[in-house]
C-alpha cells in the first residue's frame, strides 16, 4: 500500500501469501541491468555514480531514527537497492535480493507488453525494523490506523518490519514476502516511469498495480500478472453482502475509502485489481492502457478521472459490464 494512504491490517487478510495488509516491493535501477542477467548480491557497500542521492536519504533515514530513539542502525546494499534499520542484516539482505528479482521481472514482464519502463540511476531505499515497535515509533501514525508497512511517495522509501519477531504471528514468512512484493511494485510502478508521483493517478489504478504482483514463487524468479486468486475470493464471498462498485464511481475514490469497513477496503481492492488486469491481459485494451497511463501522467487534479477513462476505454457502463463478466470468467475458471 503506498503510505499516506496504507492499508489497514484485519482478521480477513490473515491468511495467504496476499492476506497479509500491507505489502512491500522495491524498485530497482536500469543501469548495467539486462534481460539475461542474474540479479546482484547484497554488498556490505560500494561507490557507484550517481548515488549521492541515495547516500543523503540514508542519512535522513538516520536522523528520523534518532529522533525516535532507535538505533543502532546498519545498511545492506546491492546493486540497486540498500535497506537499513535495526532490523537483522541478514533480514535486510534477503530484502534487496528479492527486490533485485522482482526489478528484473518487472523490467522483464512490462518491456514484453510494450510499456517504456526504465529503473532510477540511485539506489532505492528500504527501511527496516526489527518488530513492530520501531516501526511505530519511527511511523507514529501506523499505530494509530493499523498501517503495517508501506511505500511513502514523498519520501520515495518502502518501510516495513520483521513480523517472524512479532508473537503469535502466523505464517510469518509469507507475511514478509508478500507485505514486500506488493509495495516494493509501488515503488517500481513510480520510479520506472510507468506512473508518476507527482500526477493524480486514480487510487485503483495505484493499487491495481500493486496487487498485480502479489502472486509469486516462493524463491527465485516469477513471472508478473499471475491470477491473484486471494482477490478473487475476496470478491466471491463480499459481493454475497455488498454491491459491487461501478467502475466510474471506483476511478474517484481516494484514500478515505480505507477508514470504511473491511468489507468496503476489500471490495475496492479486489476490484481494483481485477480491473488492472484485465486491462493489463486484454490485447485490446493494453495499447489503450498504455496511452491512458501516459494521458495521466500531465494531470495534477482529479477534475479530468472519468473524461480521461472515457477518452480511452470508451463508455464505462460497458467497460463496466466487461469486467464484471471477466470476474466471472475467472471465478469460474472458463
Amino acid at each position: 500500500m503506498v503510505m499516506n494512504l496504507g492499508e489497514p491490517a484485519g482478521e480477513s487478510w490473515k491468511f495467504g501469501r496476499r492476506r497479509w495488509l500491507s505489502r512491500i516491493l522495491l524498485g530497482s535501477a536500469a543501469i548495467g541491468f539486462t534481460g539475461a542477467a542474474p540479479p546482484s548480491a547484497p554488498v556490505a557497500d560500494r561507490d557507484a555514480p550517481g548515488n549521492d542521492s541515495a547516500d543523503a536519504e540514508l542519512r535522513k533515514v538516520e536522523e528520523k531514527a534518532r529522533l525516535a530513539g532507535i538505533g543502532p542502525l546498519s545498511t545492506v546494499k546491492s546493486a540497486h537497492y540498500q535497506a537499513i534499520g535495526d532490523a537483522a542484516p541478514k533480514f535486510m539482505a534477503m530484502l534487496v535480493k528479492d527486490c533485485e528479482l522482482l526489478a528484473l521481472d518487472f523490467l522483464t514482464h512490462f518491456r514484453a507488453r510494450g510499456f517504456n519502463v526504465n529503473l532510477p540511476a540511485n539506489r532505492m531505499t528500504i527501511v527496516a525494523f526489527l518488530d513492530e515497535r520501531p516501526f511505530h515509533r519511527f511511523f507514529p501514525e501506523a499505530a494509530g490506523t493499523n498501517i503495517v508497512g508501506g511505500y511513502s511517495k514523498e519520501t520515495n522509501w518502502v518501510i516495513l518490519f520483521d513480523w517472524r519477531n512479532v508473537p503469535q504471528r502466523p505464517r510469518s514468512g509469507i507475511a514478509n514476502m508478500t507485505t514486500l512484493a506488493h509495495e516494493a511494485m509501488h515503488q517500481l510502478c513510480f520510479n520506472s516511469g510507468l506512473i508518476s508521483r507527482e500526477a493524480d493517478t486514480p487510487l485503483a489504478i495505484i493499487e491495481g498495480l500493486g496487487m498485480y504482483a502479489e502472486t509469486r514463487k516462493l524463491s527465485g524468479r516469477s513471472d508478473l500478472g499471475r491470477l491473484n486468486r486471494a482477490r478473487l475470493d475476496d470478491l466471491a464471498h463480499v459481493l454475497r453482502r455488498r454491491a459491487w462498485i461501478p467502475i466510474k464511481e471506483l476511478l474517484t475514490l481516494d484514500q478515505s475509502i480505507l477508514a470504511r469497513d473491511r468489507d468496503a477496503v476489500d471490495l475496492f481492492y479486489a476490484e481494483s485489481w481485477v480491473l488492472v488486469y484485465d486491462l493489463i491481459q486484454d490485447p485490446e485494451r493494453l495499447p489503450r492502457f498504455q496511452e491512458y497511463l501516459k494521458d495521466i501522467a500531465k494531470r495534477t487534479d482529479r477534475s479530468h478521472r472519468i473524461e480521461d477513462a472515457e477518452t480511452h476505454f470508451g463508455n464505462l457502463d460497458r467497460l463496466d459490464r466487461d469486467v464484471r463478466a471477466y470476474t466471472i470468467r475467472l471465478q469460474t475458471g472458463r
